[in-house]
């Protein structure tokens, strides 16, 4: 058996794991997750929920359903075919019809974890385009839920939740995104979203459950983009920063940290299988970074400081709304999102409460990505479709906007 061959079980293995583990913990833990929602009241779920009929009916019936990554959509798509098929997340190069039999398989050069997902679709719902669009939009609902429960955790407020959520779901590319077949950064904007949230339950509940729900939560995360690596340092500098009332404390906090998880059999435990399952992974993204062919010019690198200024003056001045214009489509951006959040953090600046939780998770996660797909060769929202990129800095946006503390 291949090197590629073993990676492709193994991705279908840990995946599979990770979700049921996910769900059990969400099961076993939801007292945990009923203590910090009760005070969402019914009129906030009201709220959302017209909110999400909203967002479908404007992305259903005003959006058209678009194949945006032109083979990158349908090789996701066969890769999906291939798990459901044969077991393997990998890119069957030659096979039969529906991969009812595939005669030479491969690595994809992106994480294929997107994949895993439309499999599952494929096996309810069966195996169509039509299924494909139908867990793209399903993937973009979710982001809204997810979005009202970090938004409800981060401030407690009822008004927070409802309105972040709205901001998210008016968001033009994540409705134009979420009318597409198999991309996969809308579902990694989503479990981003998702993991957020778990780990906002757990820095809350401090509880090995909530642990849990985090740390799988996070596993299924990475497997669906090379760069989701940079939440692993994103979410260290929290759980550091959390809660922290003066920098000495610091230092206290790094080795309490490195105790609870080496002295705590429960912590310790959770914390290997969640290696274990990341294996895999880490084996994928050593074989990637070795030889990263992303579509780059011959001998020009994919990830440079010589990108920079080009790529960061284009993805601003598209997050400020200047190439809402059909030519630049579908580079269409919020204009309303950037002063909203700035305003957001101005008014988060002024409570005492919980303001550096909040300003800390959300500027993070956008500056964090907002940098690094600036660094690469294709990170600038006008190259290509690759203003999907820029998703990954929507919830930020949303989280932080003018409503927070109304």
């Amino acid at each position: 058996m291949s090197l590629y061959t073993l990676l492709g079980y193994s991705f279908t293995l840990s995946m599979s794991i990770s979700l049921i583990l996910l769900i059990a913990s969400v099961y076993i833990g939801r007292k945990e997750i009923k203590a910090e929602l009760k005070g969402i009241s019914k009129y906030s779920i009201i709220l959302f929920l017209l909110i999400l009929a909203l967002f479908l009916y404007i992305a259903i019936f005003h959006v058209t359903a678009f194949e945006e990554l032109y083979f990158d959509e349908n090789i996701y798509q066969g890769i999906a075919m291939n798990i459901l098929k044969h077991g393997e997340m990998l890119w069957c190069l030659a096979g039969t019809g529906y991969l009812n039999s595939c005669y030479i398989s491969t690595l994809y050069h992106d994480p294929a974890g997107w994949s895993f997902f439309i499999a599952i679709f494929f096996a309810i719902l069966g195996i169509s385009t039509s299924t494909a669009y139908i867990s793209e939009l399903f993937i973009g609902s979710l982001s809204l839920l997810f979005i009202f429960i970090l938004s409800y955790l981060l401030s407690k407020k009822n008004s927070v939740a409802v309105f972040s959520t709205a901001i998210l779901a008016l968001m033009p590319e994540v409705l134009i995104w979420s009318r597409t077949q198999a991309d996969p950064d809308l579902p990694f904007m989503t479990f981003s979203i998702m993991t957020f949230m778990f780990f906002v339950l757990f820095m809350k509940r401090k509880k090995p459950i909530t642990f849990s729900m985090f740390l799988f939560s996070l596993s299924l995360t990475l497997y669906l983009r090379t760069e989701a690596v940079l939440l692993l340092g994103i979410f260290a500098l929290l759980a550091v920063l959390f809660d922290i009332k003066n920098i000495e404390e610091i230092k206290d906090k790094i080795f309490g940290i490195i105790r609870k998880i080496t002295n705590d059999e429960k912590f310790s435990s959770l914390m290997l299988v969640f290696f274990l399952l990341m294996a895999p992974q880490i084996i994928y993204v050593g074989i990637e970074a070795s030889n990263p062919q992303y579509g780059q010019p011959t001998n020009a690198p994919a990830i440079s400081t010589s990108y920079l200024n080009s790529n960061l003056n284009t993805n601003i001045n598209y997050l400020l709304g200047n190439y809402n214009s059909t030519i630049y489509f579908p580079a269409v951006a919020a204009k309303y999102a950037i002063p909203l959040a700035i305003l957001g953090s101005l008014l988060i600046l002024l409570q005492k409460k919980n303001r550096l939780n909040t300003l800390l998770l959300a500027w993070s996660w956008f500056f964090a990505y907002l940098l690094f797909y600036s660094l690469f060769y294709a990170g600038g929202a006008l190259f290509g479709v690759d203003v999907r990129f820029m998703l990954q800095t929507m919830p930020s946006l949303a989280i932080m906007d003018l409503f927070f503390h109304q």
